[in-house]
């Protein structure tokens, strides 16, 4: 298990240890640049693929979308197309938008499900956990993501969320990334911003002892209790966390929901730490467990 107590903090230029290419799964639009700002703005080429970013059937507005401002649901995610665009352009970045749905436009598919979410948005996960198969969800994220990494001639360093707040989309790629481990590509988990902030800085990532974002990143790492993790830790400089914090507000359409989940955004004290954990060992048949307990109304951003 990654433990934290004999790391360091590093300058914020991007090492690939000679990875021939790079891959960043992201669950949803803005997961990466939120929290992998200082490899998306490497200076090499980087390939950012969103893995949830199918357009849901038209005619429907899930709770979720509704509270962030949606008329319908569809349109909405043609809306966070094109920002993650504009976001990524500020890094010369092309996004690969893949047409897997996000967990809420699983569930939002059945009616009745979709009403009850609308009166207990609080059983989110509750229901996902109920209905949705883990396994079947991260053997779709491996076959979606696997034409990706076939094209480099050689194993890919993957990046992948670790999971932090129990998300099942991020748990899903960050199973599937696991697999990929497996199968001999390199693969890194970084800490899902802005979910491991959720009570500030974590003592462990150099700030002052906090035990509630210890215990909620502590929570991430047991997800892969059966893989050794070596942690690495990243502090941007003042120019690039700047730049990381203008694309966050290109994603207009989540920018206000950040604000009021976790403050003013950008938070440069905060959102200027990285940190991500090597994947060591792939243990035969080892992958992303069950999801580990989270706060109640933990939903996607």
């Amino acid at each position: 298990m990654g433990r934290f107590e004999d790391s360091r903090f590093e300058d914020s230029r991007f090492e690939d240890g000679g990875a021939a290419s790079v891959v960043v799964l992201s669950p949803h639009l803005d997961d990466a640049v939120l929290g992998l700002w200082h490899v998306l703005a490497a200076d090499r080429e980087v390939t950012v693929a969103t893995v949830f970013a199918g357009i849901p059937d038209p005619g429907f507005v899930t709770g979720l979308d509704r509270d962030h401002g949606a008329v319908e649901s569809a349109d909405w995610m043609r809306r966070r197309r094109t920002e993650d665009r504009a976001a990524l352009a500020l890094a010369d970045l092309e996004p690969h938008h893949l047409d897997l749905l996000d967990i809420q436009y699983v569930l939002a598919g059945d009616p009745e499900q979709r009403a009850l979410l609308d009166r207990e948005p609080g059983r989110f996960l509750a229901v996902v956990r109920e209905l949705v198969d883990p396994e079947a969800r991260v053997a779709a994220v491996v076959e979606a993501v696997s034409a990706l990494v076939r094209v480099h001639p050689r194993p890919c360093l993957v990046y992948a969320p670790l999971g932090v707040g129990g998300h099942p989309d991020h748990l899903a790629v960050a199973g599937a990334a696991l697999r990929l481990a497996a199968s001999g590509h390199r693969v890194r988990l970084w800490a899902d911003s802005p979910y491991y902030l959720r009570h500030g800085l974590p003592g462990q990532l150099g700030g002052p002892p906090n035990p509630d974002a210890d215990a909620l990143l502590r929570q991430g790492i047991r997800a892969h209790a059966g893989h050794r993790l070596t942690p690495h830790l990243v502090r941007l400089d003042g120019a690039a966390a700047d730049r990381k914090g203008e694309a966050i507000r290109r994603y207009r359409t989540e920018y206000p929901s950040l604000q009021d989940d976790y403050g003013p955004v950008p938070l440069p004290d905060l959102l200027a730490h990285e940190a991500w954990w090597q994947v060591e060992d792939t243990p035969a048949g080892a992958h992303a467990g069950a999801p580990p307990p989270v706060e109640q109304g933990q939903q996607s951003l």
